[in-house]
């Protein structure tokens, strides 16, 4: 079976740490789970581990893994698959194998130990160390995703000692196969860097509290930073005493009330607390307070009846903050373009973007039955957008309304198990652009769409399934109009648009904007 890099990650890379007793309240596997593999696997289990050789391990792994994929109705089963196909795999060197089991099993059973990456790390950096120069490039994936998903519970443990390691050594492998997430990797270990120096900070500046309650200049700054940097007013709150500060005492005291019954004045003054702290924050920290600014603003307006000054001046600091939050958002894109950005981790929220009642968010990948969902991203110029899904039955596919260009323009591809088209192109007939594909029901796939600017008014669009090309159309930019049937609602204004016609999960969904 050929294991897509990078698609298995996904649970792995973004899961939170498994709750304590978690593992066990929750178990999906039964008494006759455990005698349906034993009748299946149970000798020749036995006989590879009695070997000496790695290699029977790695097939046996792949072999269970590839019978768990053809039985979606039995959870129990599959989870006791991958229980043993992972230290299996593992043994045998193949990381991808053992990653993609870890992340099924993750879908299935969360909070599972074996789904930890910390646990694959050393059987990956030993197979990454001993394998020669073309396989290294194959293993280093895999491993970083096993070093990043262990980065990430790290810092969610608040152990950024140890994140901070993980990334480096990351980054070192990165560097040595030249990853295209290098700049990724480095902005992260950047990042922990930071969040470590501030976190730091906070526990000198609280110790220098608790020795002298009258350090009002030292209790200011660790309310400051405990809002600013960990978006705490919980514990900010405790501080309020010491900082003789009677307005920032109101407004935490109204923080840890919560917005949603908040009376007019008071929203009104969170408010602008927010946007004042803004104001003297670089982007990156801004960013949240201009976030929080909004969300008391609006619940000032919604309580607010009347047009008045006030309520002018309140529109007017709305357009500020969003005018500085588009700013924001610009420069990070200028940033990161030519970089690879998870959307789903980003920037999908379920509340607001799934359009459907069967589509739930599972450990960072999303789950549909049918249904739609945006990302609120409308990229610009040249792009692609990368999706590693898997489609769990036979069924009419995925459809994607793409923007291109100006408000009205999107390209539209239709993905399904046997074949794939475009649409929505004037002149061509979407039947003209059907190219037959023997994918497989429960085999994750990596799709690829492509929409490239060209000279003279033209643009390029592609489609690549798993590297190689299905789809592809050059033509004027004018022809290419958006297809009534698939374009999302129109309040929605401009977004990347996915409608799924059957079972499925999205493992990965990533853009990259080429300028």
């Amino acid at each position: 079976m050929r294991w897509t890099t990078r698609t298995a990650a996904a649970s792995i890379l973004c899961a939170a740490p498994a709750l304590p007793g978690f593992t066990q309240a929750f178990n999906p596997v039964s008494d006759d789970d455990r005698a349906n593999v034993e009748q299946d696997f149970g000798e020749k289990l036995r006989q590879v581990k009695k070997t000496r050789t790695t290699d029977d391990d790695r097939q046996l792994a792949i072999e269970m893994i590839e019978f768990a994929g053809k039985i979606p109705d039995s959870p129990g089963i599959r989870c006791l698959l991958y229980i043993e196909a992972i230290p299996l795999a593992a043994a045998g060197g193949d990381i991808t194998a053992a990653v993609f089991a870890a992340d099924r099993l993750g879908v299935i059973w969360p909070g599972h130990e074996a789904t930890d990456p910390a646990a694959l790390i050393p059987a990956a950096e030993r197979a990454y160390r001993l394998a020669n120069a073309d396989e290294r490039d194959r293993i280093a994936e895999p491993y970083l995703d096993l070093l990043l998903g262990a980065a990430r519970r790290a810092e969610l443990d608040d152990d950024l000692d140890q994140a901070i390691r993980l990334c480096r050594d990351a980054n070192l492998v990165a560097r040595k196969v030249e990853s295209d997430r290098r700049e990724h990797i480095e902005d992260t270990l950047a990042r922990l860097s930071q969040a470590s120096d501030d976190l730091n900070e906070i526990r000198q500046l609280s110790q220098a509290v608790q020795a002298n309650p009258d350090n009002i200049q030292a209790a200011r700054e660790l309310i400051r930073l405990l809002v600013t940097r960990r978006d705490d007013p919980l514990a900010a709150a405790a501080f309020a005493d010491n900082a003789d500060d009677p307005d920032t005492a109101e407004a935490l005291g109204h923080c840890n009330a919560g917005v949603v019954e908040a009376s007019g004045p008071a929203a009104l003054f969170v408010g602008d607390w927010y946007m004042a702290l803004a104001d003297n924050e670089e982007d990156d920290y801004a960013r949240p307070m201009l976030a929080h600014a909004l969300r008391w603003y609006d619940r000032f307006q919604a309580v607010y009846p009347r047009e008045d000054a006030l309520a002018k001046r309140v529109a007017m600091r709305i357009e500020v903050a969003r005018a500085r939050l588009d700013r924001i958002q610009e420069v990070r894109r200028a940033a990161q373009r030519g970089q690879w950005i998870d959307l789903i981790a980003t920037m999908y929220k379920p509340a607001e973007h799934a359009l459907g009642e069967s589509i739930d968010l599972v450990n960072q990948e999303i789950v549909i039955d049918g249904g739609a969902f945006v990302m609120p991203v409308a990229p610009r110029g040249s792009y692609e957008l990368r999706v590693r899904l898997t489609m769990h039955e036979q069924t009419p596919g995925l459809s994607l309304y793409l923007p291109v260009g100006e408000q009205k323009r999107a390209a539209t591809f239709h993905y399904a198990i046997n074949d794939n088209t475009m649409s929505a192109i004037e002149g061509v007939d979407e039947q003209d652009t059907r190219k037959t594909s023997a994918n497989k029901p429960g085999r994750p796939v990596e799709l690829v769409f492509q929409a490239a600017d060209m000279p003279d008014g033209k643009l390029g669009l592609a489609m690549l399934i798993d590297g190689q090309e299905s789809l592809k159309w050059v033509g004027s930019r004018s022809k290419v109009k958006a297809n009534e049937e698939v374009r999302p609602p129109e309040e929605l204004g401009r977004v990347i648009y996915f409608t799924c016609k059957g079972k499925a999960t999205f493992h990965r969904i990533e853009l990259r904007e080429r300028g």
